[in-house]
């Protein structure tokens, strides 16, 4: 099973969505994320992700920063290609995000966790655990 990665114009905005359908490919997200906010990772590539299927967007870079940035998701090429995005946040930050995938794993149902701001950020991050059937996801 994989983890679609995919970036879209939502409900709510520019959205890349990370959908997740196996409680291991969720609790591997909420690693790098933890890792990122411990410091044991200063940078994280989202295509590194294990079964990650993307055929929207060219580069997802996570990375950590020593002071919380006003827009924390920056699209930094777009033209006539797949987006690529830099995901800034400080250590805290990641741990926010973590706790929040967490949270989808402690409830385990359908459900998604906006990891970044709507109105400052230049796309939403969610993502989403078994919101999708089983038949989209490849093998």
């Amino acid at each position: 099973m994989s983890t679609i990665l995919d970036f879209y114009d939502g409900a709510y905005g520019p959205t890349v969505r990370i959908d997740i359908i196996s409680h291991a490919l969720l609790s591997q997200l909420k690693d790098v994320l933890q890792d990122l906010a411990s410091g044991l990772a200063q940078e994280f590539e989202f295509h590194g992700l294990e079964g990650i299927a993307s055929s929207s967007i060219k580069e997802l870079v996570a990375e950590v920063v020593p002071s919380e940035p006003r827009v924390k998701l920056k699209v930094l090429s777009r033209k006539h290609e797949d987006p690529v995005f830099r995901w800034s946040n400080t250590r805290e930050g990641w741990q926010t995000c973590a706790d929040l995938v967490e949270k989808l794993a402690e409830d385990n149902r359908p459900g998604h966790q906006y990891l970044t701001n709507e109105h400052t950020d230049d796309a939403l991050v969610e993502v989403c655990f078994l919101e999708r059937p089983k038949e989209v996801y490849r093998e």
